[in-house]
């Protein structure tokens, strides 16, 4: 008679859930400035076609004089506490004829060492045009803008300052020189120790 075996049931083997490693992130993250939201309201405005073109120029225009008035404001303030700051400059420069002292002004080098580092600081800078208005005549416009976007002029028209002494080209320089002195000296109200009256 055959006698049955009794055999242990095979094992049940359960599989380990499988795990996806996770998507490696760049450490460098993007960061992505607001935006204007002045200039997101009018490209929504610009983009509805119910607003009338009209509307949107007239908002944009009062915008713009909303933006003018407040960077004049901003000019005039920074103005007002650079005053305070900015030096009096001497007049170490000489004009000498025929051997002879004849007057003293203030170098265009020494006033721009003395100013730059206060324009800098209360967020101003200076430069100056060149213009021919009518033919013999010089035209220097000097520029003095600020951060938030105003900006003041003063000009100085004059011929080539013509001399025994120098060509034209050199009369033309001299010329150029004398007018960013003056114009800066005007934007700024600077003092200098002494007037230049006789026109040298």
């Amino acid at each position: 008679m055959a006698k049955s075996v009794s055999r242990a049931p095979h094992p049940v083997v359960k599989s380990s859930p499988v795990v996806k490693a996770a998507p490696r992130v760049s450490q460098a993250l993007t960061v992505v400035p607001p935006s204007d939201p002045t200039l997101t309201l009018f490209e929504r405005l610009a983009r509805d076609q119910a607003v009338p073109v009209e509307k949107l120029e007239r908002l944009i225009a009062l915008q713009e004089r909303v933006l003018s008035v407040n960077a004049k404001a901003a000019f005039d303030a920074a103005f007002s506490r650079m005053q305070a700051d900015l030096p009096e400059i001497r007049k170490d420069g000489k004009i000498v004829v025929k051997g002879a002292l004849r007057s003293r002004y203030a170098r265009l080098e020494d006033i721009h060492a003395a100013i730059k580092p206060v324009l800098k600081a209360h967020g101003f800078a200076l430069r100056h045009r060149t213009e021919w208005p009518t033919p013999g005549t010089l035209r220097i416009v000097g520029i003095l803008s600020h951060a938030q976007g105003h900006r003041e002029e003063s000009a100085f028209e004059a011929p080539p300052d013509h001399s025994d002494f120098r060509t034209d080209i050199q009369s033309m320089g001299s010329t150029v020189s004398y007018a960013r002195r003056y114009t800066t000296i005007d934007l700024l109200n600077i003092t200098t120790r002494g007037v230049d009256t006789d026109g040298q």
